[in-house]
């Protein structure tokens, strides 16, 4: 089976030519079995190439969300369709400060981690996509196996224990 590439040029961003020839794809598409997206080097930059807000860092970053927004907008996609981003930056403390900047463009396709083993058990059996790749028997083990745990646990702490927050183990 053949791979087909198509790239996209949102006409909201700058697209960097020298001499007379295209640098990169903003946005790429790979179908040929099932379709990826791949977007890159998006920087706060506006559509004539400026960086934006010079040393505001959250506005920086919002820039950086609408670009992959319009990217992903010219290929088809929408942010829920993200399953992977890398960013680099200048200031890492800055940068985490200003996590809900970052998180309303991509925070809420995260799912949440299972905050005990009796959650993570039940996220493992429902999980269609590891009874795709691992198959139903590798996954009933691995679920059998933390069910015995969890009985265990249960059987072995007690009320007071819990309440006390302290365990044998």
């Amino acid at each position: 089976m053949s791979v087909l590439r198509e790239g996209y040029q949102p006409e909201e961003l700058m697209t960097r030519v020298i001499g007379g020839q295209q640098l990169y794809w903003h946005v790429l598409s790979i179908s040929g079995g099932r379709r990826q997206i791949f977007v890159s080097g998006q920087v706060p930059r506006d559509k004539t190439g400026n960086v934006v807000e010079k040393g505001d860092m959250a506005a920086q970053i919002e820039r950086v969300g609408e670009n992959i927004k319009l990217c992903l907008e010219a290929a088809g996609a929408t942010l829920d369709d993200v399953v992977k981003i890398t960013s680099f930056t200048t200031d890492i403390d800055e940068f985490f400060r200003h996590a809900a900047v970052r998180n309303r463009y991509f925070g809420k396709a995260l799912p949440e981690v299972p905050k005990t083993l009796r959650a993570a058990t039940e996220c493992l059996d429902k999980s269609k996509m590891l009874r795709a790749a691992l198959g139903d028997a590798v996954v009933d083990h691995y679920v059998h196996t933390a069910k015995w745990e969890q009985f265990e646990y249960d059987r072995r702490i007690t009320d007071w224990e819990l309440m006390r927050g302290f365990e044998r183990y």
